[in-house]
């Protein structure tokens, strides 16, 4: 349960304004939220990091060869279109 900065009357779920003092209520991000925006910038990171590998490899011998350097984007590509719709869902 919530507490009003103002008042410090208690406040319900869902509720937009503190019916004690009138204050609107400010909407916190859960856990899940937070985790779920952390992970999305990490797959985001990853698949950039990727896709540089990947374009290395075709001009560059010391890299993982191409195919395996184009499947794992391809891979970290879906893993983060998914991760984001998931974040979606949960926002609304």
């Amino acid at each position: 349960m919530q507490k009003c900065r103002d008042c410090n009357s208690s406040i319900k779920t869902g509720e937009l304004v503190c019916y004690s003092c009138g204050t609107p209520v400010e909407e916190r991000e859960t856990t899940q939220t937070v985790f779920g925006k952390r992970f999305k910038l990490f797959l985001t990171v990853a698949f950039g990091a990727s896709a540089l590998l990947t374009l290395a490899s075709i001009f560059v011998d010391f890299t993982p060869p191409f195919m395996r350097c184009l499947m794992l984007t391809f891979i970290l590509l879906l893993i983060r279109s998914s991760a984001a719709q998931m974040l979606d869902k949960k926002r609304n």
